[in-house]
């Protein structure tokens, strides 16, 4: 049997840890577990006015922001009843999943879409030795170099990370410049067919994107410029692929 919560001197079943209210909070609304129904009270005197039945084992409640609608989760009918304030009736009854409990209601915000772009430059050092090595860090001699483009709206985004990773193996992450540019240099011991991946997780403002570059029997040392217009790069007698652009 449900428990028992004086409010405000009217004793009332503990459904909700706090009962909803709606327009303008003249009227609270209270959901009977055992009653099957949702108990409307005039918060200026503290009395039911008006009894609604709902689904089977009413647990929760939620006011849409307007105080046009309360949100009814019924648990053991696998639904949520929607009741109408103006009316206190119920005008729908949506079929959700098993055992329905919690309810919420938010705005939700369309986030600005993005587009990453990757490509693969092959570093060559134009001295010998250590100088070259240490001038080109952690890729090596013969190491290579991930670039990422991030643009939203056709304009850079600075300051967001991007992760690379080749077969879920993370390689590093890099943060975008003011161009919305950012770098990771590969070890040289990597396989000459291998796919990497550049990910922008995106955030409460901007939709995630992804773009993957792929490079197939690596037979040269030699260096090559851009020649895709989409940002792609290609090396002397490698296939160069993209996998997949966002």
């Amino acid at each position: 049997m449900a428990g028992l919560a004086v409010l405000a001197g009217l004793a009332v079943p503990l459904a909700v840890a706090t009962p909803a209210a709606a327009q303008n909070g003249t009227f609270a609304y209270v959901a009977n577990l055992n009653d099957d129904t949702v108990s409307v009270i005039d918060a200026a005197t503290n009395t039911v006015v008006d009894t609604i039945t709902v689904g089977d084992t009413p647990l929760n409640v939620a006011v849409s922001p307007d105080g046009s609608r309360v949100y009814v989760t019924n648990f053991a009918d696998d639904t949520v009843s929607v009741i109408d304030t103006a009316t206190n009736t119920v005008i729908d009854t949506i079929p959700v999943g098993d055992g329905p409990v919690g309810v919420a209601i938010g705005t939700v915000t369309e986030r600005i879409p993005t587009k990453l772009k990757l490509r693969l430059e092959k570093k060559k050092g134009k001295g010998k030795g250590k100088d070259v090595v240490d001038a080109l860090g952690d890729g090596g001699r013969k190491g290579l170099v991930l670039k990422a483009k991030l643009t939203a709206e056709g304009e850079p985004l600075e300051g967001q990370p991007i992760e690379f990773t080749t077969d879920s193996v993370e390689l590093c992450t890099g943060t975008t410049d003011s161009k919305g540019k950012a770098t990771c240099k590969v070890p040289c011991k990597q396989d000459s067919e291998t796919c990497y991946t550049a990910t922008f997780a995106g955030d409460d403002t901007y939709e995630p994107s992804t773009a993957t570059f792929c490079r197939f029997n690596d037979t040269s040392d030699q260096l090559s410029e851009p020649a895709d217009p989409e940002g792609l790069s290609a090396i002397p007698n490698q296939a160069l692929t993209s996998a997949a652009r966002t």
